[in-house]
């Protein structure tokens, strides 16, 4: 598995939004290009956090080639998100469930 965490600073006045959107792109990331799904989180800080799982890191890096549904979703991220920062890769260490 492999898993990352991000950091969404979305544009003045527009966090409503960017949450919609981010949202929206973690519905078609599961949906279209094999994401086991993500969670969005209000920090102590007040900022938004995002956290997804995905099968591999190859799946992971494929993510978005060729899927025209994404393009939209990429389009309101852009509109709404002035910066995503990554705070967290699994990279160097791909997990395996426990079960």
């Amino acid at each position: 598995m492999f898993v990352s965490s991000f950091k969404l600073i979305p544009k003045a006045g527009l966090e409503l939004k960017a949450i919609e959107a981010a949202k929206n792109m973690s519905l078609l990331l599961k949906l279209h290009c094999g994401s086991n799904g993500s969670s969005l989180y209000r920090g102590l800080d007040g900022g938004l956090y995002a956290h997804a799982k995905w099968p591999s890191l190859t799946i992971w890096e494929q993510r978005e080639r060729d899927i025209v549904a994404l393009h939209d979703a990429k389009a309101d991220m852009d509109k709404f998100v002035s910066d995503i920062r990554p705070i967290f890769s699994s990279t160097e260490l791909i997990f395996s469930s426990i079960e």
